[in-house]
């Protein structure tokens, strides 16, 4: 019988969590039929477990709910292409962990999105800080400004052994549409459950004028991209200065999906 390939760097993803369902299905049937891979396994969880014993979370990651340090997952992977592989598989994944553990709220803690129906998603939205490398998560109608950098993340909170498909996108004051989740159209719209999850890069604010509008759209299988920002596009001219009424259109317009809308208004 042949042995399921598990690539270094998704058994890693495993390791800390940062897989879908399917890939956890997957990996762990692989781990039953293969002793050398749960080896390798091993290896990883006592290779984290020593590194921590010798910098221990709470000096690395300050305790603090509201300020959290802001990485870029492609910026800091682009310069380690020649480490050795367990080397480049501990910098690509730490800066997320780092993302992800370091300041995120607890489940209780959180400070949600406009919610337009009882789901179990939530889009979360931070600020660079005065203070170089934090930021500060903001609340839904926080006022910001042009030049302003925003990192986006979101939230799954689901337990059931199905994936989750979504599609995060803004509207601006002019109107315009921009894709964040995925990255380009072609890519697939799996996310992750359980975990907060900070999109791959920040980004700066433009001139536009009044507000920036963000959209979640969720559901349980694949969703198709480009059919999403056609209906964006179309929500794009009605919403046209009426952000009040943002939630309202995108909840009409998105209605058979689970949708999270986050507004923040330019001063």
């Amino acid at each position: 019988m042949s042995k399921t390939r598990i690539s270094n760097l998704l058994l890693e993803r495993y390791n800390i969590g940062e897989i879908t369902n399917k890939e956890k299905i997957k990996i762990e049937k692989a781990l039953a039929e293969d002793d050398t891979l749960a080896a390798s396994l091993s290896e990883l969880k006592q290779a984290n477990s020593n590194f921590y014993r010798q910098f221990p979370k709470e000096k690395l990651f300050p305790a603090n709910a509201r300020r959290i340090k802001m990485y870029s997952f492609h910026s800091v992977s682009k310069p380690i292409l020649g480490l050795c592989a367990a080397a480049m598989l501990f910098l690509i994944a730490f800066p997320v962990f780092l993302l992800k553990d370091s300041f995120l709220p607890q489940p209780d803690e959180r400070i949600k999105g406009a919610s337009v129906s009882n789901n179990s998603i939530e889009l979360n939205v931070y600020v660079m800080g005065d203070t170089a490398g934090e930021a500060v998560k903001l609340e839904n109608k926080a006022m910001i400004h042009e030049g302003n950098v925003i990192q986006l993340a979101y939230f799954i909170n689901k337990n059931d052994t199905k994936d989750k498909y979504g599609t995060i996108f803004s509207i601006d004051g002019r109107n315009h549409v921009t894709l964040h989740y995925p990255y380009n159209q072609r890519q697939d719209t799996v996310l992750i459950t359980g975990k907060d999850i900070p999109l791959d890069e920040a980004f700066r604010l433009d001139d536009a004028p009044k507000y920036e509008i963000f959209f979640f759209v969720a559901g349980d299988s694949p969703l198709n991209v480009g059919n999403i920002l056609n209906i964006a596009e179309s929500l794009a001219q009605q919403i046209d200065g009426k952000d009040n009424e943002a939630e309202n259109f995108a909840a009409a317009a998105f209605n058979e999906y689970e949708l999270e809308v986050f507004t923040l208004l330019k001063e």
